[in-house]
């Protein structure tokens, strides 16, 4: 199963520098995020951490909270952590569904959003995306032993802005 992913288009609206029209309306309303800030900085260092289902746990209690506007995000970055859970238990289905879904959700959050840069996380999502796409399914659990004794990086990371 190949899932297609188109680069995402951002609308620009004159006057804010260049920012798309997400951004921008959230930087003209004034609209604020409700985010819990320690929760939200706990969950990404269980992601870095590889510790993906605390970091779902605890990223789910923020996103089932969060204002409207937030709401992709949390679950985006959540979509990404359990396809990281699955891919740790040689599960390809799972792992490429969520992960596909997470990039999508957190597409639109780039460059930048709360202080994380979105970017980097989709762009090496991305990359993981293809990169199970092109590995048989059987032969997962094979794949995923191989890149950790060769000290490759499997996993994606959260990195701030």
């Amino acid at each position: 199963m190949w899932v297609r992913m188109k680069q995402p288009y951002y609308p620009k609206v004159g006057g804010l520098g260049g920012l798309n029209l997400k951004t921008q309306i959230i930087t003209v309303l004034g609209i604020t995020h409700s985010m819990d800030s320690f929760r939200f900085w706990q969950g990404i260092e269980q992601f870095n951490q590889g510790d993906f289902y605390a970091c779902h746990d605890t990223l789910e209690a923020i996103w089932m909270e969060a204002i409207a506007v937030d709401r992709n995000f949390y679950q985006g970055i959540l979509q990404i952590a359990v396809s990281c859970y699955h891919l740790e238990n040689y599960n390809w289905r799972g792992a490429v569904i969520l992960l596909g879904e997470g990039i999508r959700r957190i597409q639109d959050y780039q460059p930048t959003y709360h202080d994380i840069d979105v970017s980097h996380l989709w762009q090496q999502s991305y990359q993981l995306l293809q990169t199970l796409q092109q590995v048989d399914p059987a032969q997962l659990d094979t794949f995923v032993e191989e890149q950790i004794l060769k000290g490759e990086k499997l996993f994606p990371s959260i990195q701030k802005s």
